[in-house]
């Protein structure tokens, strides 16, 4: 038979320590969901800014419908909506734009 800690507070301390790790990496992924939406739109705030005067790229959508960009639309989009209800939302106006580009108006 094993023998008896003679220690049991030191058992207890180390299962504390062994869920330390999956409670840190839980809370961790707690907080980047709920951030989720400022960064992505900090993300789209830079391409806006940074990327795309760079290569000059220019939203078909836009030049067709007289509507905002679709990276300005996506932006604010997330940021009144979410995330997770914004992001479908932003695809479907991907596709449009990329219907419109092949000549396709919606």
């Amino acid at each position: 038979m094993g023998e008896a800690n003679p220690f049991p507070a030191e058992a207890a301390i180390s299962d504390k320590r062994r869920l330390r790790g999956p409670l840190i990496a839980f809370f961790a992924l707690i907080l980047i969901l709920c951030n989720l939406g400022s960064i992505t739109v900090a993300g789209i705030s830079f391409y806006q800014q940074r990327i795309s005067p760079v290569l000059g790229i220019h939203c078909s959508y836009a030049h067709a419908m007289n509507a905002e960009s679709c990276s300005a639309f996506t932006k604010r989009t997330i940021a009144e909506r979410g995330i997770f209800r914004g992001l479908p939302l932003a695809m479907q106006r991907f596709r449009a734009c990329a219907r419109t580009g092949k000549g396709d108006l919606p």
